[in-house]
């Protein structure tokens, strides 16, 4: 269900008042609010509009961490799409829905030099083992 609708203007580096609706949304089985971002240009819009969609990145997004890409990405598509027209859809879903504290840890291991899917393996079995203890 669509919450709340509102025009806002973006800033991406040296460009600013890129114009874009923000809807607000909920209902996916996560239960948390997500929003669609939506850009417009009638000269330049493709036949096919651009879509993103972008999982929450505290770190990358708002921080600028050096440890992930997801802040960079989302600047340039905010710029391609204040050009030619297109959709975001940000969801609400840190570190691709396994959580900011997860993520953090994901971060330490990641400076022990695990790669994606050790530090992947050994968070679940961390969360596995914290949950079983809770019912024990």
């Amino acid at each position: 269900m669509v919450n709340i609708r509102a025009r806002v203007p973006f800033k991406v580096g040296q460009k600013s008042n890129i114009p874009a609706d923000l809807l607000s949304f909920n209902g996916l089985e996560s239960g948390k609010e997500h929003v669609a971002v939506i850009f417009q240009d009638a000269d330049t819009k493709p036949a096919v509009p651009l879509v993103r969609m972008h999982s929450e990145c505290l770190t990358g997004d708002v921080f600028h961490s050096s440890r992930c890409d997801c802040g960079e990405q989302l600047d340039e598509t905010i710029e391609k799409m204040g050009e030619m027209g297109g959709v975001i859809l940000y969801l609400r879903q840190e570190g691709r829905g396994i959580g900011l504290y997860n993520k953090i840890d994901a971060y330490e291991l990641q400076s022990q030099g695990m790669n994606t899917m050790k530090r992947i393996t050994t968070l679940a079995l961390a969360t596995i083992s914290v949950i079983l203890q809770k019912r024990l």
